[in-house]
């Protein structure tokens, strides 16, 4: 409907330029010593919005021409997020069949690139951790670290898994000391917990809390 509106005042105006410029008899004088213009005022006008038409026109073609490296750049950008998507998506589904060699080589490609740097070291952190690579852990750790300050728990958990899948159960102890009592509740980090003091010989804290996370789960089946 609008466009429709647009069309007819534009054939509105042409045909009120077209009578004006029909039975205008007004002109225009320009002196310029020793030389002297007479030109109608109708054909003035229609050089100055001919000359306005092209003059915009130019601009806008400049402008254009001038942007096309920053729109290029953003394309290819752009186009490159997308890949490392792509990728990051097949790491994801290498790391979910078992597949760690190969999700750990994806990671490393997409981490590189600059995209999805921190869930890409978190995924090759988790992969080294399962095929108990720990030098690269280690790495994949800081970079994570790097790429992602707030990490710091979720860094933490997998310290204290390798600790204690590595049997150094009293590093793992040591790092269940750093844990607030809002982290040391979780109920993997519980687990982790039970198997560092079975690893120690703590029976009686083992016992204990093995005590608490039974109740856990009765009271979670009694909400249930």
């Amino acid at each position: 409907m609008r466009g429709l509106f647009w069309l007819t005042a534009m054939f509105a105006l042409a045909a009120a330029t077209a009578l004006g410029i029909r039975y205008s008899e007004a002109y225009v004088l320009v002196v310029l010593p020793p030389w002297r213009l007479e030109v109608s005022l109708s054909l003035l006008l229609l050089l100055l919005v001919l000359g306005f038409g092209a003059g915009y026109g130019l601009l806008r073609g400049l402008a254009a021409t001038a942007a096309l490296p920053a729109r290029a750049r953003q394309w290819r950008a752009e186009r490159e997020q997308a890949r490392m998507a792509t990728q990051y998506q097949d790491a994801l589904r290498q790391a979910g069949a078992g597949r760690d060699g190969a999700a750990l080589q994806l990671a490393e490609i997409v981490h590189r690139s600059g995209s999805f740097a921190a869930p890409a070291a978190q995924l090759a952190a988790e992969a080294a951790l399962r095929s108990r690579q720990r030098p690269q852990l280690a790495e994949w750790l800081q970079r994570w670290q790097e790429a992602d300050p707030e990490a710091g728990p979720a860094i933490l958990r997998l310290k204290i898994e390798d600790a204690v899948e590595a049997g150094d159960y009293a590093a793992a102890l040591a790092l269940l000391d750093t844990l607030s009592a809002d982290q040391a509740a979780l109920p993997s980090l519980r687990l982790l917990t039970l198997r560092t003091r079975l690893g120690l010989g703590q029976r009686q804290a083992a016992a204990e809390l093995l005590a608490q996370l039974d109740a856990a789960a009765v009271g979670a089946d009694t909400l249930a």
